[in-house]
């Protein structure tokens, strides 16, 4: 399989553009590849812990990108407006910009005429699909927008895009998306905070959207409320779609049907409920399909009520589901960080590893993507945003101890020390893949969170041909600690 001297830098910078933050989505089209970018978007998510008082009002974010233009102008819209590159002739060219849109006296708590707001401030999710009268077309999601309904914009020759028309309870957010049996099915989410799928075979750019079908609703199916869908996979007949579940823990639901076509639960059977063993996977992040068996990646989710941010974080986790519906935990904690009956029992994965590869900071498995008979697993390393979000924003050039520091206590509070069985068993599977634990500090028994930030911050990349035995490809974003996530494979 591949190793990290396979891999060559062909953009930078977020395309010459630092706004660009993530490379969000991608898709192959007409022999070209296609990225769909974030804009500011670590400044979005501060913008919300300020709203909720997570940050102190005047915290200023000194260490991300920054949009410029006061609020609800027409510059900051602008500068919060996704893009979209392709990759043509072995040279990145920019093929869309979303277009501010005036949203004020809309009837939402906007100001009066005018107001601004990116119609797309960054697209979450992008994939191909033929209609039912053969035009194929590539078709990108809106991720988190501020303007009602913009969920989603199609082109079918790769530079001229339109919106597509969608339902009024489609909202404006989705990352989740999926071709089976010859339509085209959506997981939207939004401020209403729903797990529905809605389903067409001819997404147009004209009309009132009343061509989507719901066919499923897990909102209220618990233990929890299922939020949104996270995940979608078409595999052996079937519709697969995973949840978000900040409560009980990520579901995993199958269609009992080739074709669902109604929202009732009859159509629909639940594999997994309860965050597989442990509430603390809230989502179902990323699925595909690999050698016939289905493989689910979870997150935490660090905003939720149950788990704040820093003070519980916890490693994804890994599922291998068969054709039968049987299950098996291939990467993940031995005790559940939340069992669903409050009682901690033994979980042995099949891998050996515990979550997130034995570091508790990969709270995501964000990508996954089978290739050459290996499938690849990319992650979200939480030591690199540790840094920012926890710096001293009045030094120029802050040690990492403010941050370190923190989650050293935050980590004690846990009882993560010297004398507990997980920090062994993580300390003998570092030193099996001959990383040097030297770095314990002797006085408490905690890694020396600061060489691990400077050694080891930056996303991850895996690779197996089984699921069981695993290599890293990289270990730290590809030797940039700020590369803090694989978000896209392709």
């Amino acid at each position: 399989g591949y190793d990290e001297d396979d891999f060559v830098v062909t953009a930078a910078e977020g395309f010459g553009d630092p706004q660009n933050n993530y490379a969000f989505s991608s898709a192959k089209f007409k022999g070209d590849t296609y990225v769909g970018t974030g804009r500011n978007f670590l400044y979005r998510v501060f913008n919300a812990l300020q709203t909720a008082g997570v940050l102190p009002a005047d915290y200023e974010y000194t260490y991300i990108t920054h949009p410029e233009g006061e609020a609800w102008s027409e510059q900051l819209a602008s500068e919060m407006s996704a893009e979209i590159w392709r990759y043509h002739h072995k040279s990145w060219e920019k093929v869309y910009v979303s277009d501010p849109m005036d949203v004020g006296g809309s009837g939402l708590p906007y100001p009066p005429s005018p107001a601004y707001a990116a119609k797309e401030p960054g697209f979450r999710s992008m994939i191909t699909f033929t209609d039912k009268w053969g035009e194929e077309a590539i078709y990108a999601a809106s991720a988190a927008s501020l303007v009602p309904g913009r969920l989603l914009i199609k082109s079918t020759d790769g530079t001229t895009w339109n919106d597509v028309m969608t339902g009024p309870l489609m909202e404006s957010d989705s990352r989740s998306m999926a071709v089976h049996n010859g339509k085209l099915y959506i997981g939207p989410s939004g401020l209403s905070r729903t797990a529905t799928i809605w389903v067409t075979d001819d997404p147009v750019t004209g009309g009132d959207g009343s061509n989507w079908v719901k066919v499923a609703d897990f909102t209220e199916e618990g233990p929890g409320r299922n939020v949104t869908v996270t995940s979608m996979v078409s595999l052996n007949g079937y519709l697969y779609a995973g949840t978000q579940n900040d409560e009980g823990g990520f579901q995993l639901w199958k269609s009992n049907a080739g074709i669902p076509s109604s929202p009732s639960l009859g159509e629909w059977t639940r594999i997994i409920d309860s965050g597989a063993g442990d509430m603390g996977n809230t989502r179902a992040l990323t699925m595909t399909a690999f050698k016939g068996d289905l493989i689910v990646g979870t997150s935490m989710f660090p905003l939720a009520t149950e788990f704040p941010w820093i003070l519980a974080p916890k490693g994804f986790e890994l599922l291998r589901v068969s054709r039968a519906d049987s299950w098996d935990l291939l990467i993940g904690d031995y005790f559940a960080q939340k069992p669903p009956d409050g009682i901690p029992t033994l979980r042995t994965p099949k891998s050996g590893w515990p979550g997130g590869f034995g570091n508790f900071l990969n709270i995501y498995c964000w990508s996954l993507h089978p290739a050459n008979e290996y499938l690849y697993l990319g992650t979200f390393d939480m030591s690199s945003f540790l840094y920012v979000l926890m710096m001293d924003a009045d030094s120029e050039n802050p040690p990492p101890a403010t941050a370190l520091g923190a989650m050293s206590r935050a980590l004690e509070s846990t009882g993560y020390n010297a004398g507990s069985a997980s920090f062994g068993r993580d300390m003998s599977l570092l030193e099996s893949l001959g990383i040097e634990t030297s770095m314990l500090d002797p006085g408490n028994g905690l890694p020396d969170l600061e060489n691990i930030l400077y050694q080891y911050a930056g996303a991850d990349i895996w690779k197996t041909k089984d699921g069981v035995h695993w290599v890293p490809v990289t270990l730290n974003g590809f030797g940039n600690p700020e590369n803090y996530g694989i978000r896209t494979m392709l």
